[in-house]
């Protein structure tokens, strides 16, 4: 179970965030987020850190734990616990930990497309 854990705190050091913490206040803090913001160059090392990570993790763990550690890997990096993170919804800001961010996004998107579609159909 610690390689587990070990492997979720692993993938929770997204690149983006680590290195261009700015770029989270305009988009999204992947690779192509980066990209954006900051250029191909930047957004190779961001894109290259993400993948070190997975494969550092999938190299620290006994060959039993590996697919428990690549599911944890990539859950800590689309939830991560190690961010403080904040964004406009709606004309206010609000700090959210981790993935709540991601998953409020989602369901703000959901809507606006439930809404869209309503529109179109009546």
């Amino acid at each position: 179970m610690a390689y587990v854990l070990l492997a979720y705190l692993l993938g929770s050091l997204v690149g983006g965030l680590l290195f261009f913490p700015e770029v989270r206040a305009k988009d999204l803090p992947g690779g192509s987020g980066v990209f954006r913001r900051k250029g191909p160059w930047a957004a190779l090392w961001v894109v290259l850190w993400d993948l070190g990570k997975g494969a550092l993790a999938l190299l620290l763990v006994p060959s039993e734990w590996r697919v428990w550690a690549a599911a944890a890997v990539v859950a800590g990096h689309h939830l991560p616990c190690l961010f403080y993170t904040t964004y406009a919804a709606g004309g206010e800001d609000r700090g959210e930990l981790g993935g709540s961010r991601y998953l409020n996004k989602q369901n703000t998107t959901i809507q606006s497309v439930q809404t869209s579609t309503n529109k179109w159909i009546t």
